[in-house]
């Protein structure tokens, strides 16, 4: 409601700047995001579903990377005006270390549901090529347990069924070992 101007903070206070009208409201929490997602730009929207695929909290570098079109958006000030759009409409949120993560878990699955197969395939794809790039052919022995969890949740996204083997395989290992 606070998107379309529906309502404004006035003086401690909230208030309706229209005549009130049920319709306003959807009917549900899931419809609510929705509704919220329709009011971003498409790059912002592009932003918000790399950082649905990346998953918790990421850093400016793997949402260029995920970013439909990949690395070029690094840097870029078309990415930092989608991050300052996704902030102000409170998508996102930003960690004291200046890592991005999406503001409520049910953003998460509405903006998965919007992704066709292909796209989500593609998109975890670019994930597992980021972070694999991010290891730089260090032994996955020597890789946090994290790190080899997240490459395995993002070979398992893009369908590549002998990475997801090798990377689920090593972190069942090591969780064993914990």
């Amino acid at each position: 409601l606070v998107q379309p101007l529906v309502l404004q903070r006035v003086e401690r206070a909230w208030r309706f700047t229209v005549d009130w009208d049920e319709g306003l409201l959807p009917a549900s929490r899931l419809g609510l995001l929705h509704r919220r997602l329709s009011f971003l730009a498409a790059d912002a929207l592009l932003v918000a579903q790399a950082a649905a695929v990346l998953g918790g909290t990421s850093d400016l570098a793997a949402l260029s990377a995920v970013t439909e079109g990949g690395g070029a958006w690094e840097g870029d000030e078309r990415m930092f005006a989608a991050i300052d759009q996704l902030l102000e409409h409170q998508i996102i949120r930003r960690d004291d270390e200046g890592g991005h993560a999406l503001a409520h878990e049910a953003l998460d699955a509405v903006l998965l549901e919007r992704l066709s197969p292909d796209t989500r395939t593609r998109l975890h794809g670019l994930a597992l090529g980021h972070f694999e790039a991010l290891e730089g052919g260090r032994k996955l022995a020597d890789a946090p347990l994290e790190a080899v969890a997240r490459l395995a949740r993002h070979a398992m996204g893009a369908g590549d069924r002998d990475r997801t083997i090798r990377y689920a395989l090593d972190a069942g290992k090591r969780s064993t070992m914990i």
